[in-house]
């Protein structure tokens, strides 16, 4: 295999969503389409729990507090916490590593 062929490769691997990745590319059409409906039925469950988390505090919370809140991987939840309809406030407070995080709060609370 060439250098060329071998960066294409890669970088085609780089280009599957990750919804392409929940389902092998010899799978059936209905088996793609339940590992996309799976897929969106989880982001949906975290966006509620996020969204419950935050309008519950009134002083709003960055995305590492609300992913300790509900048992959420940090990440997923900074990912996530965009999608929700939530204001982004100028106000940050300091993260489990002393970084500052933004606050997030619920459009009635701004």
């Amino acid at each position: 295999m060439t250098q060329l062929s071998i960066e294409s490769n890669a970088a085609n691997m780089l280009a599957r969503s990750f919804v392409d990745t929940r389902s092998r590319s010899t799978d059936s059409q209905t088996s793609r389409d339940a590992a996309k409906a799976a897929v969106s039925r989880k982001a949906d469950g975290e966006r509620a729990a996020i969204t419950k988390c935050v309008k519950a505090a009134p002083d709003g919370l960055t995305a590492y507090q609300v992913a300790d809140l509900i048992g959420l991987d940090r990440q997923e939840t900074s990912r996530r916490i965009s999608e929700c309809g939530l204001i982004k406030t100028d106000i940050s407070r300091p993260n489990f590593c002393a970084r500052p995080g933004a606050v997030w709060v619920w459009g009635a609370s701004a």
